[in-house]
Formats: C-alpha cells, sequence, structure tokens
C-alpha cells in the first residue's frame, strides 16, 4: 500500500512546509519568508535546505517498509538514513562519494505487532522521498509528544558531522523528552535577526539558542548583533523558556586566528553578559560538554562526532537536570 505524500505529511515532524519535485516530498524546516531571506546568502541558502532534525515517526503495525529517496544540494558528500524501532536503533542506511541526484531504494522488515517507528532524515542533504510503501490494510497512528522544542544555532546544532543522523545532540535530546522539535540551525550561520520569523507556525514550550563559534572566528562584533537577535527573539517568546548554549572548547581557541578580535574566552564572557540583560533567558556553559581530545571531533578541533554528541547530550542533560523545569513532562 503506497501511502501518498499528503498523508505522510502528517508523520513528518522538523518540517514547516514542503516541497514536491518529480513525486518527492521535500520537507522544509523554514517558513517562506525565512527562505527568501536565506536564499540571498549563497553559502548558507543550500545548507538551509537540509533536512536537519527531520523525522517520519508513527506506530504501525505494518512487517515491511519501503520507499525512494532523492539527495539534492549538500556541503558533504554523504547521507543516513537511521531507524529506531521502540526506541531501539535497528537500521542505519548510509552511503559516502554521494553525488548530487542520487536516488536509491530502502526497504526493511519489521517484526509481528504494533510498533512505534522513526525514521531519521539526512542531516547534511536536501532530501525528499516518494512511494513510500506499508503492507496493506495496515495503520499509520500518529505518535503523541509531551513538548516542542526550537532549535536555532550553527553548524553544531544543524548536526556536523555525524554518521548516524539521529545522534546529534538536537536529535538525542528532543528523543529523550519525547518532544515534537524544529531544528533551524544552519552550517555556517552567525547572530541574525533577520533569520527569525515573527509568524513561524510552531509553538515551541523551550528554545535552544547555540551560535558563537563563527562570530568568534569572523570576528563579528556580537555586542551589535547578538543585541538585536536576543531583543527579537525574546520579543517573539515573551513567555518561553529560552536556553542559550555558550560556544564549546574547540581546539583550535587559543591559536591566532587572523580575523578573531579577542581571546575566545574573552568572548564568551561578552556573549554571556548579553544574555544576563533577559530574563527569560537561562545560561547554559557548554565549555565542557566534549572532551578536549580530537579524537572526540569528526574534523579534529571543531565538530563533534558521533561520540563526541552522545557526551554533550549527556552533559546538556545534567545541565538542564540542574536547572530543573526543563525536563519536567
Amino acid at each position: 500500500m503506497v501511502i501518498k505524500n499528503n498523508t505522510l505529511k502528517n508523520h513528518i515532524t522538523g518540517a514547516v512546509r514542503f516541497e514536491e519535485r518529480d513525486g518527492f516530498l521535500l520537507p522544509r524546516r523554514f517558513t517562506r519568508k525565512q527562505a527568501d531571506y536565506i536564499v540571498k546568502n549563497d553559502f548558507l541558502a543550500p545548507r538551509s535546505k537540509m533536512s536537519a532534525g527531520v523525522v517520519l515517526e508513527f506506530i504501525t503495525d505494518t512487517n515491511s517498509i519501503a520507499f525512494d529517496a532523492i539527495f539534492l544540494e549538500t556541503s558533504r558528500n554523504y547521507y543516513s538514513f537511521t531507524v529506531y524501532i521502540d526506541d531501539i536503533l535497528e537500521h542505519n542506511f548510509s552511503e559516502e562519494n554521494v553525488e548530487s541526484g542520487r536516488q536509491v531504494h530502502i526497504e526493511f522488515e519489521l517484526e509481528n505487532g504494533m510498533k512505534k517507528v522513526q525514521i531519521y532524515f539526512p542531516n547534511l542533504f536536501e532530501t525528499g522521498i516518494k512511494d513510500f510503501i506499508i503492507d496493506d490494510y495496515s495503520v499509520m497512528n500518529k505518535i503523541e509528544k509531551g513538548k516542542s522544542i526550537l532549535f536555532l544555532g550553527d553548524s553544531i546544532t544543524h548536526g556536523y558531522a555525524t554518521k548516524f543522523t539521529s545522534l546529534t545532540y538536537a536529535n538525542i535530546l528532543s528523543r529523550q523528552l519525547n518532544a515534537n522539535a524544529l531544528n533551524q540551525a544552519i552550517a555556517g550561520d552567525v547572530f541574525n535577526d533577520m533569520n527569525l520569523d515573527e509568524n513561524l507556525l510552531f509553538n515551541p514550550d523551550m528554545i535552544f539558542v547555540a551560535y558563537g563559534t563563527n562570530d568568534w572566528w569572523h570576528g563579528i562584533d556580537i555586542t551589535k548583533t547578538a543585541q538585536c537577535y536576543f531583543d527579537k527573539l525574546t520579543k517573539i517568546y515573551r513567555q518561553k523558556d529560552i536556553y542559550v548554549i555558550l560556544p564549546i572548547y574547540r581546539l583550535d581557541c587559543e591559536e591566532k586566528q587572523e580575523r578573531a578580535t579577542m581571546p575566545f574566552c574573552e568572548f564568551r564572557n561578552i556573549l554571556k553578559n548579553l544574555c544576563k540583560q533577559y530574563e527569560n533567558i537561562t545560561i547554559i556553559d557548554g565549555w565542557d560538554f566534549v572532551p578536549h581530545f580530537p579524537e572526540f571531533y569528526e574534523d579534529g578541533y571543531l565538530h563533534p562526532n558521533d561520540m563526541g554528541f552522545i557526551l554533550y547530550s549527556e552533559n546538556l542533560k545534567t545541565k538542564l537536570s540542574e536547572v530543573g523545569k526543563c525536563l519536567q513532562n
């Protein structure tokens, strides 16, 4: 039984709208207004189309699932579809050296009975699916979620560069909290209030903001850009809990950078002091979220690998437990 795209939309989280191309359903993380602004930036535009944090999830009694996928724009050349069955990682369909436009067929079997299925889309490819097939007469029931989380940030929140797409800190935290999540992070991005859409049709219970490492590296004066960003963010979400994660340690932070205008620690302190001005912002210090060894970074210095993200998530969860209400159902 082929599930029509209009039905699939009802079971996809992490998207605010959809487009279709040659029958492929393309989830979009940004509103039309946001996309019209981001498209002006040739560096960020293709990354904004990537399906980070997008999950197709449902309760079903089917014994088999199959679908076709297409991979379009990317800044990396590998993808991963990660599948959880009843919260256990059961399958990972991945491939390296993938060229734009590649199409693949994915299928897998499931045991008898009702089960929860979560299919995590690739973080680093613009991804579309079509011809989604389950067994005839099987059901697809919606999963009830307890919370909604909005993630805002740069490459680390986007999910660079896990091999298992489900192991980014945003995906891990959302799974742990049984949350409906929207990840609007873009790799390479900096504080920019124009990225915020006050008419976003997504009502988060909490917002995580994690910018700064690119701002520091580029020598941006965040006393202006971050101030404008937080002014607008706190105006839009006056009654919401906002958690700002200070930039994690990067192994080159003590080296002289061509464009950085100050030491990394000084930069982090400026950001920390900016956040103290806002009543509904809670500061989370991510300095030690990832061990300060190159083995925990995909590129050896900046982007956590899968193990780095697992530790990041555990440390973030500990910090949130100390804060309190974020982890309450």
